[in-house]
């Protein structure tokens, strides 16, 4: 009998913690009859969200997908990439970009059967914040990304797939059976211990735990803070800078560093109007009782959570938006076709190792 647990998000519910949990903790689980993936690129198995997603994006480029073709050819591999089922009563895998990418029904059913095809068991773990706390986490990463659109109605919006808790597991539900999904609660006061989340996911999936495990976890995978104003100045420099070098991996980290030192104060907190959409819809306190499970205790505690607190989004001079623009190296001059080459190289060898074919 063959099982896989499969922790398909949401972003920014701790999944980064939950997988450096999980690969720092690969003795204790194989020791349970778990082996967490390692045939992926990485420990977040972001190929799994790749291979099932309906859209090309930057990540699935990133990813070598450009095409139809491209991406069954990731779907053919991800039976190597998982690795022998009978290795371990129960294999892991873990990716957030399932819940980010893969949301169209079909999409969900597609990755359904391709997974029931490999393995007698699948189980999903989905774990949820209460939007309110949610969304002010997420318009701060999609900021991060190079993001340019400001939090209001319609970032709630455009996030439905992922703040409408009860559509989200049906969907997932209907394509897994009701039986195979579990939902586990985010509480905010959870974010004090990195092991929580891991620990109550994994008990909920039916992992066995033993109270005399010792379990490491690891500190350096929280994200570092930045204020509000912050947030705001880099929405404007993306907005109005098309080519803002936030949308650059290399030089992403060192300029939010640079924005947080230099505009420190409070962070993201819901604005307005996007907490006036969330109530609109009934999102907040959605009762997710129905088609979710574990302890209802802790289910209580999530909804008894106070409002979270609302602030409208900083007004940002254009002096200091100015300042940020003179605080950024300016970008070195266009490389040449020889220069390029290497990288173009790496591109094509990544896609070839995925077997498909480079157009």
């Amino acid at each position: 009998m063959t099982r896989l647990v499969l922790h398909a998000g949401l972003p920014k519910t701790g999944t980064t913690a939950f997988q450096a949990f999980a690969w720092q903790n690969r003795e204790v689980l194989a020791a349970r009859g778990v082996a967490y993936c390692d045939g992926f690129l990485g420990r977040n198995h972001t190929e799994l969200g790749v291979a099932f997603s309906h859209r090309i994006t930057p990540l699935t480029r990133s990813y070598g997908v450009h095409d139809e073709s491209d991406r069954k050819a990731l779907q053919a591999r991800l039976p190597e990439m998982l690795g022998d089922p009978h290795r371990a009563s129960t294999v892991l895998a873990s990716s957030e970009h399932l819940t980010n990418l893969v949301y169209r029904p079909e999409s969900v059913e597609e990755a359904a059967e391709a997974l029931h095809a490999l393995f007698d068991s699948v189980v999903v773990a989905l774990v949820l914040r209460r939007p309110d706390y949610w969304t002010p986490s997420m318009y701060t990463e999609s900021v991060r990304a190079g993001g340019p659109r400001p939090f209001n109605a319609h970032f709630v919006d455009r996030h439905r797939r992922l703040v409408d808790h009860v559509a989200l597991l049906q969907r997932w539900s209907s394509a897994f059976g009701r039986d195979n999904v579990v939902a586990v609660p985010f509480l905010e006061r959870d974010k004090s211990d990195p092991t929580t989340i891991p620990l109550r996911l994994l008990a909920v999936t039916g992992i066995d735990l033993h109270a005399t495990d010792t379990w490491a976890a690891s500190p350096s995978v929280r994200y570092t803070s930045i204020s509000a104003y912050a947030v705001e100045l880099l929405r404007r420099l993306n907005a109005e800078h098309p080519d803002a070098p936030l949308r650059a991996r290399k030089d992403r980290r060192r300029i939010i560093a640079m924005v947080r030192d230099e505009w420190p104060g409070p962070t993201q907190a819901v604005t307005p109007a996007a907490a006036n959409r969330l109530a609109k819809h009934g999102w907040v306190r959605a009762d997710v009782g129905g088609v979710a499970s574990g302890d209802a205790t802790l289910w209580q505690e999530w909804l008894a959570q106070p409002d979270a607190p609302t602030m409208p989004a900083p007004q940002v001079s254009d002096e200091d938006l100015q300042r940020v623009i003179e605080m950024i190296p300016r970008p070195p001059a266009p490389q040449s076709w020889a220069s390029r080459a290497p990288a173009r190289a790496r591109r094509l060898a990544r896609r070839l190792i995925r077997g498909a074919t480079p157009s």
